[in-house]
């Protein structure tokens, strides 16, 4: 941890409302996720909470968001004003800019710490102290003020206890969701961790945002296919939040592998329809079982493809994604190159729920492009394939667990009966670990 000491803490998601109704009537359940009790420097929680109106019905009509504290820190912070924000990204390193990335910022509000694509100048701009309506959704202390502590002689301990009531904000979005420790374009619409800053804005203290999820499959590759392939391997894991039927399955990708020539501008790549083990032309095309449609589709010659608009998935817009093209949605991976041994190092993290697989739709090729069964990497400057592997799958939860969490796959309704004039739109109970510099 470079030196540093870390705390387990608790952030709280739970994802109740998300999307259209499926079964009428039905109420949104709070999805309960895992927290960890083991603490360093640190104990407690954080309650973040996104609200909808109780007529909305599609999760992007969020309208406010709350959230509750109790927690304690080590020394004494009585004197410190603390301010906090969600950030876009985590790699467990520190709590640094490198390690949590900018502010969640989906409007671009663009304040001096904002992950949004911002002109450089922007931030001398930014006006949230005087509006909350030009806050950056991410930048919490900035619309509910910072967080004052009481501290404990005693245990040597600074305690912060409170809540916040509902501050209405546009742009809050629980399907931005990330977990990654990757820099990707439009990174002002994820939020992966929350940083902690203290005195003449020292980060003090800085959490990853890891909801408890089950497993339902797991599949790995060796990268050992291709013109560079050298070694190492790219893992996909698919869960979901336990006790949910209200959120979408999640995707979450580890990949540590090396490639041979210089790849530092970075690789393509998507899940693929066929594996005959012997080349990566011959995997066929884009895993695309909803008809998106991008030039490689394996539906690329169907007669739907054939009638269907331009593609245009980029990071910002998932939902215009091939399901297979999965740096089309979290953007290209950029390894490190080494002069000395003439090789590429791609190692990392990410993951979110944008257009969700499912454990149904591994498999070998099909005529619809509904199984996937590889992973290609395209250099990033010509589409080249200069790698791939077979994904085998290591694990497969019981059919019916599967069945169970796919049922419903990311919606339910508002009550017409509802008493209440919001409803919760989504919670997020995450497991938090602090880490001090």
């Amino acid at each position: 941890m470079n030196g540093s000491s870390g705390a387990t803490f608790f952030l709280v998601v739970t994802c109740a409302l998300l999307a259209k109704a499926l079964v009428h009537g039905a109420d949104c359940t709070d999805s309960k996720f895992f927290t960890s009790s083991d603490f360093l420097n640190g104990e407690g929680d954080f309650r973040y909470t996104i609200t909808s109106a109780a007529s909305a019905r599609e999760y992007f009509q969020a309208t406010s968001h709350k959230w509750s504290y109790n927690f304690e820190l080590d020394g004494d912070l009585s004197a410190v004003a603390v301010s906090y924000h969600l950030h876009r990204k985590w790699d467990g390193i520190s709590c640094n800019s490198g390690s949590t990335g900018g502010h969640y910022d989906p409007t671009s509000q663009c304040g001096p710490a904002s992950g949004a694509d911002c002109p450089p100048t922007a931030g001398g701009n930014y006006t949230c102290q005087e509006d909350t309506a030009f806050c950056e959704v991410g930048d919490l202390s900035g619309q509910a003020g910072t967080l004052v502590g009481t501290y404990n002689s005693t245990s040597d301990k600074t305690a912060f206890v409170g809540e916040v009531n509902a501050i209405s904000i546009s742009g809050l979005n629980p399907l931005h969701y990330y977990f990654g420790d990757q820099d990707i374009a439009g990174g002002g619409d994820r939020f992966a961790s929350v940083v902690f800053h203290g005195s003449g804005g020292a980060r003090i203290a800085c959490t990853e945002l890891v909801p408890s999820t089950t497993v339902l499959a797991e599949y790995e590759a060796s990268i050992d296919v291709g013109s560079a392939a050298s070694s190492g391997s790219f893992k996909m894991v698919l869960e979901y939040p336990d006790d949910s039927e209200t959120f979408p399955l999640l995707q979450r990708y580890d990949f540590n592998f090396t490639l041979a020539g210089d790849f530092g501008a970075g690789l393509k790549y998507h899940l693929h329809t066929e594996w005959d083990g012997a080349s990566c032309s011959a995997t066929l095309g884009h895993f695309d079982p909803t008809f998106k449609c991008g030039p490689a589709s394996n539906n690329a010659n169907s007669a739907t493809c054939q009638n269907a608009p331009t593609y245009s998935c980029t990071e910002n817009t998932p939902q215009n994604c091939e399901i297979g093209d999965i740096s089309g949605k979290f953007g290209n991976l950029v390894g490190v190159y080494d002069a000395i041994s003439d090789s590429t190092q791609f190692l990392g993290k990410f993951g979110g729920d944008f257009n969700t697989i499912k454990p149904d739709q591994y498999g070998t090729s099909s005529s619809d492009g509904s199984k996937f069964a590889s992973i290609v990497f395209h250099r990033s400057s010509d589409g080249s394939r200069v790698a791939c592997g077979e994904l085998v799958e290591t694990f497969k939860a019981a059919d019916a667990l599967i069945e169970g969490a796919t049922a419903v796959h990311g919606f339910c309704e508002f009550s017409a009966a509802t008493a209440h004039t919001t409803s919760t739109l989504a919670i997020f109970v995450l497991a938090i670990r602090f880490w001090f510099q």
